[in-house]
């Protein structure tokens, strides 16, 4: 990976389209769950998009090395397929090019890798993201057409590789795994995550199409910005797959709540956001930072709505009210499954009680709640199924996700698959449309059946609490 200074790099989110299922766009880069969703490009925006938020901070980075020109790229944030990407990358003809892939997608990646080799002799091509094989030096080796794989946290990783090639340093680079001139494979170390996240730079917002990402649920109104207050979780579930293959720890490590509040501010003037939400690991971790951030927030007085992804145990009244007073009108609860046995299993560690505790607060409050369900963890039954999907009506939130379990390489969930036989031969790793585990309690067939069960169940339900609400109008 030599080259003589200057030199052009481009990172991109690629085009991930399904050409035999032409209804379903994929969606990468900035999702804890990539999977194929239901829209039409010329839609603005999307259903559902989220913010590519490595790839910003990876470009901030990498526009501070002198002598090193970078364009980031999301087309599918574009809505683009394959050829319009192409294009662009022609266009920039860049010695380097960077793609942000995952499991899910890893097959049209690679695609889009050949192809681009075949249209840039010469380039150099690199992959990072959630997909646990790229950190295996032998993935690379059986896959000649990438020159680099970063694993973990990749932004790091990645200046340090183009600080490297720019001053022609062979010296192997942590986090990174490059194959040599030789076609060899130096294997590099593993790369702690970065501690001190408010040491990074602002993202490189202004090459991205701000006002096409979208996760705004709940009415809140847009164009709406997504935000990291932090990264990382303390808990232990199996099924999740950033902690285990992206930060490959538990820690978790918070932003400074002045500066979080800072960058919200300058992004709602900036750009004019109507609403925005903090799409964080879990962003109530800690009860005095958690307080602490609503007062930063209510201190700067924007006056417009937000949300939040949070755990329902770690909410309280006081919480919850001071959240409310600073503008909060949203959040997002995970709760999974209505089965404590099998919340414990998989290493949720969530008390049932209590998330029925705060959901009450909460509606009390007037604050409006997404809940998401999950069919499908180790021991799950057609009655536990019934009865998470009588839980969820129960709850009565505003919106409802009801997922199939997905057991992504490199989770404990995966491994425990692996090792009892439950992985579905040729299952596509996507849980809102296929279904990848068959269980010895339950086949994922009749998973899919009880998935589709409940949201039917749940459009009843929305519709007579419509029908309701009408009537007492």
């Amino acid at each position: 990976m030599t080259s003589a200074a200057p030199c052009k790099i481009l990172l991109a989110n690629a085009s991930w389209h399904d050409e035999t299922r032409p209804w379903l766009w994929g969606v990468r880069a900035g999702s804890r769950w990539p999977h194929m969703e239901g829209w039409r490009p010329d839609q603005a925006p999307p259903p559902y998009l989220p913010f590519p938020h490595f790839l910003a901070q990876a470009t901030a980075l990498l526009e501070r090395i002198p002598d090193l020109r970078v364009l980031l790229v999301d087309s599918v944030a574009q809505g683009e397929k394959l050829p319009a990407f192409l294009g662009r990358a022609s266009s920039y003809a860049p010695d380097v090019i960077f793609l942000e892939v995952s499991t899910p997608s890893i097959d049209c990646d690679l695609d889009t890798v050949a192809q681009l080799k075949a249209l840039l002799p010469g380039v150099t091509v690199g992959l990072g993201g959630a997909h646990a094989p790229l950190g295996d030096p032998a993935w690379l080796a059986g896959h000649p057409l990438v020159d680099f794989a970063c694993f973990g946290e990749y932004e790091l990783t990645l200046e340090a590789l183009m600080r490297a090639r720019l001053s022609g340093s062979h010296a192997p680079v942590a986090g990174a795994h490059v194959r040599l001139d030789d076609g060899t494979v130096r294997a590099g170390e593993p790369r702690p995550p970065c501690d001190d996240l408010d040491s990074l730079p602002r993202y490189a917002y202004h090459h991205l199409p701000m006002h096409r990402y979208k996760d705004n649920p709940f009415g809140l109104p847009g164009p709406s910005v997504q935000v990291w207050a932090s990264r990382g979780c303390p808990f232990g579930c199996t099924f999740c797959v950033w902690p285990q293959v992206v930060y490959g720890q538990r820690r978790f490590r918070p932003r400074s709540v002045e500066k979080v509040a800072d960058e919200v501010e300058w992004l709602v003037k900036t750009y004019d956001f109507q609403s925005y939400y903090f799409d964080d690991d879990t962003t109530n971790v800690g009860r005095e930072r958690t307080l602490a951030l609503a007062r930063a927030l209510d201190a700067r007085r924007l006056g417009v709505p937000w949300a939040m992804m949070a755990r329902a145990d770690l909410m309280d009244r006081e919480i919850l009210e001071a959240l409310h007073a600073a503008g909060m009108r949203a959040v997002k609860y995970g709760v999974e499954s209505a089965s404590q046995s099998l919340l414990d299993g998989s290493g949720k560690a969530l008390g049932l009680d209590k998330v029925k505790r705060a959901c009450d607060i909460t509606r009390e409050l007037g604050i409006r709640m997404h809940l998401t369900f999950m069919l499908g963890l180790p021991g799950e039954t057609e009655a536990s199924a019934r009865a998470t999907m009588d839980l969820a009506l129960e709850l009565d939130p505003d919106e409802l996700q009801l997922s199939l379990c997905t057991p992504f390489p490199g989770t404990r969930l995966h491994e425990q698959a692996l090792a009892n036989g439950w992985l579905v031969e040729g299952g596509r790793l996507d849980g809102f449309n296929d279904c990848a585990l068959d269980l010895p309690t339950i086949s994922g067939q009749a998973l899919v059946a009880a998935q589709r069960r409940g949201m039917e169940a749940w459009r009843a339900h929305r519709e007579a609490r419509e029908a309701r609400r009408k009537a007492g109008a």
